[in-house]
């Protein structure tokens, strides 16, 4: 988990206990500066300020980190936008070392807003502006062409944060934003693997916005829920794999000290 402060984007754990913390940063002055992104990685007894390795996500071209998720190789996955301005973007997976196994180019137009993976690896991509699309590629597929499902949810137009259960059915949770409101009345949807029409809708949630989601092996949703009005309050509820409505969370978690936004949500078990 992370909070407001430094460009530092969500973070990952692996089985051995290691952090990754996808950061974006400027190198450069002035006029001349050029954004990158890179991940970051801490052994599980680090602390303080220690010297660690960092691994660009594309050594060749400015980059922007949009998402990081655990994959099936002892490493990570990351979607990065590519170029300064954008010429697209990459699905890049990575082992434990930092070396790249495979890159997966998105098509034209896609955009990723979030990324998220199951239990086989396989990674989600919600883009932007594709009418409640998701994506769903196989750990090793480098075709854009190829996805495993492509489907466009009917119930909703702009999704946001993703989550996938890692017990089966695999459920998919994705935030719905609302077109009305501003960051007010977002839901959660529930989707079964390919399926178009939500089979559950958690909130809506008038007096939050959610930028994070996790799901734990038994299945129960953490949801990172922030104050609309502004100012510290954020928390993380968490609800319970057959949630449905606006039930009241199996228990509500409140960093201390308070801060006014939670940006990544990870569970390492």
């Amino acid at each position: 988990m992370h909070c407001n402060g430094p460009p530092i984007r969500p973070t990952r754990r692996d089985a051995g206990g290691n952090l990754y913390v996808l950061d974006n940063f400027f190198a450069g002055s002035g006029q001349s500066q050029v954004e990158f992104c890179r991940v970051i990685t801490y052994g599980p007894n680090d602390s303080g300020t220690p010297t660690v390795p960092e691994y660009l996500c594309d050594p060749s071209s400015p980059t922007q980190g949009e998402g990081i998720a655990r994959n099936t190789s002892g490493g990570y996955d990351v979607a990065f936008r590519i170029g300064s301005p954008a010429t697209g973007y990459d699905v890049r997976r990575f082992d434990s070392g930092g070396t790249a196994i495979n890159t997966l180019p998105l098509a034209s137009g896609v955009a990723p807003i979030s990324l998220a993976t199951d239990r086989g690896g396989h990674d989600y991509i919600d883009p932007l502006f594709q009418n409640g699309r998701i994506l769903e590629y196989a750990p090793a597929t480098t075709d854009p062409a190829a996805p495993s499902r492509d489907y466009n949810v009917t119930c909703c137009a702009k999704l946001d944060a993703l989550a996938v259960s890692q017990i089966v059915p695999k459920t998919i949770y994705a935030v719905v934003l609302q077109d009305a409101g501003g960051v007010a009345n977002e839901k959660i949807i529930a989707l079964a693997p390919g399926a178009t029409t939500p089979s559950r809708t958690l909130g809506p949630f008038p007096q939050h916005y959610i930028t994070a989601m996790a799901v734990d092996s038994q299945g129960l949703l953490y949801v990172a829920m922030n104050p609309v009005a502004g100012g510290v309050g954020s928390s993380i509820r968490v609800y319970a794999s057959d949630a449905v409505g606006t039930p009241t969370p199996l228990r509500k978690i409140v960093p201390n000290p308070a801060i006014g936004e939670i940006r990544g949500l990870a569970i390492f078990e």
